[in-house]
């Protein structure tokens, strides 16, 4: 077999691995009401807001109710593989490692971003 059909023959059997992988995502099942709470359970407490101004705390403690909301905004994304706009904003802040504080390179980057994102 000479190069190019090699080529071929390699783009053609990726093709058939990415829609196998396609096909494969595509019978993900959405995430259930239990799996939502589960997982505002384990948010960790005491760390810093998005956009939003939410706090973690405040889902976490929001009773029955506010779980089925966000399972049902949960599912909405799922569904239509959209994210609300709030959610891909993040607030970028520095934070001091250790040295000189004025040296750029003694500190780092983080992105505070939504509670809700974070589901």
């Amino acid at each position: 077999m000479e190069r190019d059909e090699k080529d071929v023959e390699s783009v053609r059997k990726g093709k058939k691995r990415k829609r196998r992988k396609q096909e494969e995502e595509a019978n993900i099942d959405p995430p259930t009401r239990w799996e939502v709470e589960y997982h505002i359970q384990k948010t960790k407490n005491y760390k810093g807001t998005g956009v939003d101004n939410i706090v973690a705390e405040l889902i976490k403690h929001g009773g029955e109710a506010l779980v089925d909301a966000v399972h049902k905004l949960i599912r909405t994304v799922w569904e239509t593989e959209k994210m609300p706009e709030g959610w891909k904003l993040g607030i970028i802040c520095s934070i001091y490692k250790k040295g000189d504080k004025l040296e750029r390179g003694n500190s780092r980057g983080i992105t505070l971003l939504s509670a809700a994102y974070k589901f």
